[in-house]
Formats: structure tokens, C-alpha cells, sequence
């Protein structure tokens, strides 16, 4: 565990010391936005694969637990599309705010 964090820190150092850093307020946007971009699909990830193993888990349900399976899976497809849908949001923030249609590294 040591050796690994060691290891992590050693390959990550290059690019902190590196790092671009934000000349205009434009830059700074779209740093902020490739970040969240980011974060969106690390938590669309996870979303699908935890959505994926309740339905695989439930399948064998009857009864009542069957009932509140439908209850997840149902909340499991709303939280995935707000998830989604925070890639829209994105894009129309920086079309609104810069005028013109970057696309998101």
C-alpha cells in the first residue's frame, strides 16, 4: 500500500508541477468545466455500474421486494439522466457565457 502511494505520488508530481495555469477568465471557465466534465463521467460510471448490479440482484425478487426493486430502478434512471443531463448544462453555460460553441476537452 506504501509503495503504491509512493508511486502515485512520484508520476503525479510531474503534472502538478506543470500545470497550466489560467491566463484569462475564458481559460478559467473551461478549466472549471473540463473539471466538472470530468467528475460527471466518473459519477455516470459509477451510477450505471451500482444501477446494473441492484438489477441484477433483484431479479430473482418476488412479492414486495419485487415492488421496491421497480421503486429503485425507477430513481435509478431519473438520478442517471440528471447526471446526463449536467453535460447539457454545460454546454449551454458556455455557449451563453463565450458566444461560441467550444467543444469540452
Amino acid at each position: 500500500m506504501r509503495g503504491t502511494i509512493l508511486a502515485l505520488t512520484v508520476y503525479a508530481a510531474p503534472v502538478l508541477a506543470f500545470a497550466a495555469t489560467p491566463k484569462t477568465f475564458g481559460e478559467f471557465v473551461n478549466m472549471v468545466i473540463n473539471i466538472f466534465n470530468a467528475l460527471t463521467a466518473l459519477l455516470v460510471l459509477a451510477a450505471v455500474v451500482l444501477y446494473l448490479l441492484n438489477i441484477t440482484t433483484g431479479i430473482g425478487k418476488t412479492g414486495e421486494r419485487r415492488g421496491q426493486m421497480y421503486t429503485v430502478m425507477l430513481w435509478g434512471m431519473l438520478a442517471i439522466f440528471l447526471m446526463v443531463s449536467i453535460w447539457g448544462i454545460l454546454r449551454i453555460l458556455q455557449t451563453t457565457l463565450f458566444g461560441t460553441d467550444t467543444q469540452l476537452n
